[in-house]
């Protein structure tokens, strides 16, 4: 890898911020030196999580839990109170669809699916 995508690498990982121009990575134009930039961030981003992640647990509620029932039942109570009855419903699918719960062994597929490297 060229020193200019490790420095940006390392950068990314310090500061969360990167060259949205991707200026220093290989590539025959500017959509392959994104793609591969991108990727390379990615993966660096998902390493660097992983390795500080070596000794947490995940806790035992979450293994079998059904999140968008478990969500739907926390929130329903805000959304009767927020919304009219006829948009209820509506809310609270969207909300019940997106809790997502980090835990050690989903992070790296969550990074992965993350359409930003945006923190």
């Amino acid at each position: 890898m060229p020193q200019a995508a490790t420095e940006q690498i390392a950068h990314y990982l310090r500061t969360g911020e990167y060259d949205e121009c991707f200026r220093g990575w290989a590539g025959e134009n500017f959509s392959a030196c994104a793609q591969q930039a991108q990727a390379a961030l990615r993966d660096a981003l998902i390493a660097k999580v992983l390795s500080r992640t070596t000794h947490a647990l995940e806790p035992p509620g979450l293994a079998d839990l059904d999140v968008v029932t478990f969500t739907r039942a926390k929130v329903a109570p805000m959304v009767h109170g927020l919304f009219p009855s006829s948009e209820q419903d509506i809310v609270l699918d969207v909300l019940g669809r997106s809790v997502v719960f980090l835990t050690p062994t989903g992070i790296s597929t969550v990074l992965a699916k993350a359409q930003s490297l945006r923190p």
